[in-house]
């Protein structure tokens, strides 16, 4: 786990603002004492805080030329939302261009909204991602990480490239979602699944949780040393179908989540109590219908929307 001194300044100031980090985190309430307490501790911080403030500004008002005069790049540059993760992520959101608009709607910010999440996606491929952004996205992006049993299982393949390379040329807008309502399996269906997930793959969530559970640290790291804001995000999953069956591994990975995320003081977002997702909004276990998507594309909108304005983008 990240030790304190692991921290860069970004990340220290995040957690002033965000108490609650490294704990299921539903859309912020501002508490009245935290304005008091922030300046206090940006006081004693002052020694280093030049580099850190200048972070802090919106993106308008953040990047200068040479002779100290904001670039008309940086003046017209918008925040960027990302969500990186498996399917589950992918199948999480309308589109792009709807999701976009969604959180300009509630924020009031014009923003740039990517869902980047495919099949398989390993944390190592989301290192990748992050790798090749578009260096304009430095400072001005909120990256969310997808976390569910299923992003701990490893899936790597035996003589497959490393996958934590990545073509820039993925860092493009989506269409639309994969999965079509017609593709909705029935209870019983989604019990099996559950089931067969614990008899094949559970193995390999003991196999790879470790080395998962450190490239998620790594892949934190990686955003904040390129001054991005990393935030944990539980991913989409039926309940009901999945019962108690996965409280073991859902626990696990929850409980070191929750250390992380304190670890580095960034947030990590829960809302799937929240979202009051039915059968009918899943197309099998953790893949959501279009009813489903459009509940939580409005959830991670708002949250979105929440830490636009806390991060000051």
């Amino acid at each position: 786990m990240p030790e304190t001194r692991h921290r860069s300044l970004v990340a220290v100031i995040s957690s002033l603002f965000h108490p609650i980090s490294g704990t299921p985190h539903r859309r912020r309430r501002r508490a009245p004492g935290r304005p008091l307490i922030a300046l206090a501790a940006l006081t004693l911080l002052s020694a280093g805080l030049a580099a850190g403030c200048a972070r802090s500004e919106p993106a308008s008002q953040r990047a200068t030329d040479d002779s100290g005069q904001i670039t008309a790049a940086e003046a017209t540059r918008l925040p960027v939302v990302c969500l990186l993760g498996g399917s589950a992520a992918r199948e999480s959101t309308v589109d792009d261009a709807s999701w976009a608009a969604e959180i300009e709607g509630l924020s009031g910010r014009a923003v740039d909204a990517y869902n980047l999440g495919t099949r398989n996606q390993t944390f190592a491929t989301d290192v990748g991602y992050v790798e090749v952004f578009p260096a304009e996205w430095d400072g001005a992006g909120i990256v969310f990480i997808g976390v569910s049993v299923g992003r701990f299982t490893g899936n790597r393949r035996p003589g497959t490239p490393a996958d934590h390379v990545v073509d820039p040329s993925v860092i493009a807008h989506r269409e639309a979602a994969r999965f079509g309502d017609g593709d909705m399996l029935g209870r019983e269906q989604r019990r099996q699944h559950v089931e067969g997930w614990l008899r094949d793959r559970y193995p390999s969530f003991g196999q790879h949780y470790d080395e998962s559970l450190e490239t998620l640290e790594l892949l934190v790291e990686t955003c904040l040393v390129r001054d991005l804001h990393p935030v944990l995000l539980e991913l989409p999953r039926d309940q009901t179908a999945v019962g108690d069956l996965l409280d073991e591994p859902i626990a696990r990975y929850q409980g070191d989540c929750r250390t992380l995320a304190a670890g580095f003081g960034i947030p990590y977002v829960d809302f799937l109590d929240e979202a009051g997702l039915v059968h009918e909004d899943f197309i099998d276990v953790n893949h959501l219908s279009s009813s489903g998507r459009g509940k939580w594309q409005h959830l991670l909108s708002e949250a979105a929307a929440d830490l636009l304005e806390e991060y000051r983008l």
